[in-house]
Parts: structure tokens; C-alpha cells; sequence
């Protein structure tokens, strides 16, 4: 299961940047419990070629295994068109 959605122009001045939100889980064969990831990202547009994103993802049950510590990622995605 997934979902998910992303905005763009959040902020008037910056009507090409883009926030996105997913949530998604899985269930292993094998495995106790689901995975669960859920994702929070902010494209900025610098220019017409190229986009960043600073992306928080947390993952909860990780391999589906619920003795397991959640996990947080940090994450730099670029996007550089030619």
C-alpha cells in the first residue's frame, strides 16, 4: 500500500518548488509486522535545470521486524537537467 501527494507553489514567490509526502508498507514473507516508510521532501527550483531536495524519511519496523529501533534517514536528492 502507498500514498502520497506533492504541492507545488507552497510559497507564492516560489511557484516552481514542490512538497511532497508519501507513506507506504510492505510485508516481508517471513516477517512479523509490515514496513512502514513514511517521506517529507521540499524541491527547491533553483533554475530551469536544476532542482535539490533535502528528503526526511522514517522507517518504522524495519525489515518487518518490530523488535527493531525505528530508523531516521536524512537525504540531498539533485535533479540536473541538460
Amino acid at each position: 500500500m502507498e500514498r502520497g501527494g506533492q504541492y507545488a507553489g507552497l510559497l507564492p514567490e516560489r511557484k516552481d518548488d514542490v512538497l511532497g509526502v508519501a507513506y507506504g508498507q510492505v510485508k516481508a514473507v517471513g516477517a512479523d509486522t509490515r514496513e512502514k516508510l513514511a517521506e517529507l521532501y521540499y524541491k527547491v527550483q533553483v533554475n530551469e535545470q536544476i532542482g535539490i531536495a533535502p528528503v526526511v524519511q522514517y522507517l518504522i519496523d524495519p525489515l518487518g521486524d518490530s523488535s527493531r529501533d525505528d530508523v531516521v534517514a536524512l537525504g540531498l536528492r539533485s535533479l540536473i537537467s541538460f
